[in-house]
């Protein structure tokens, strides 16, 4: 409940729940996927990502192209007790 209030504070918004993940090295992660549609989260879902264990890398891809047919992306390495929001 402790880390759910220091998200909302740095958050500036209310969650309904907090999912936590370990990664024991920078080989595992999650594979793409997209948090809208999930039922709870709204039109416009804000989410807080807090990394625990080995440094990883967070990677966003977004759904529109460049011109060039490709689609934006964005990697950021997050060092173990990172939030992001």
């Amino acid at each position: 409940k402790e880390l759910l209030l220091e998200a909302e504070g740095a958050a500036g918004a209310p969650f309904n729940c907090i999912w936590l993940n370990e990664y024991r090295d920078g080989k595992v992660g999650i594979t793409w996927h997209t948090d809208l549609g999930h039922l709870g989260l709204g039109p416009n879902p804000i989410i807080a990502s807090v990394s625990l264990g080995a440094t990883r890398t967070f990677h966003l891809k977004s759904k529109s192209t460049t011109s060039h047919g490709t689609a934006y992306q964005l990697a950021i390495p997050l060092l173990s007790g990172s939030l992001l929001v």
